[in-house]
């Protein structure tokens, strides 16, 4: 299913399964996928500098243990709004015609689905879907 997913972008969905698994979540929710890209490496905040007011950026060193940690134990599965925004990632990529979906896609993905408490918390900081396709595309369209 994450085949399309660039390593960045599936270790941004392990944080996600991770964060809601420690909060004792039933389901992975877009607030939790976007505290997956938080930890992204490299850093979002490199092309969003508001995003280090939702959390401060953390190094590789920080991000590594944490990757390779053992998966919880429980099975959780993606609210539905999770999985709106990833099919919305999927789709901003194919827009574009990238082969890969990254992290930039999804945080496309989680601004589509905006009604969820991430896109309000993203919109709260600055970070429009607008700006956030301007920044895919001045970064010339490389995926993270």
């Amino acid at each position: 299913m994450f085949e399309r997913y660039t390593v960045a972008a599936r270790s941004a969905l392990f944080r996600a399964f991770y964060r809601a698994d420690e909060a004792g979540c039933s389901s992975i929710a877009p607030e939790h996928l976007l505290a997956g890209i938080l930890g992204a490496d490299p850093p979002m905040a490199q092309c969003y500098p508001q995003l280090a007011e939702l959390a401060p950026p953390p190094s590789p060193e920080s991000i590594r243990p944490e990757i390779l940690q053992p998966a919880p134990q429980r099975d959780l599965l993606l609210s539905q709004e999770s999985q709106h925004s990833l099919a919305y990632a999927a789709e901003e990529g194919e827009r574009l015609g990238h082969d890969k979906i990254g992290t930039e896609h999804l945080l496309l993905g989680l601004l589509l689905e905006e009604n969820s408490l991430a896109a309000r918390a993203l919109r709260a900081h600055g970070i429009t879907l607008e700006e956030a396709r301007e920044n895919l595309a001045h970064e010339g369209g490389k995926t993270l």
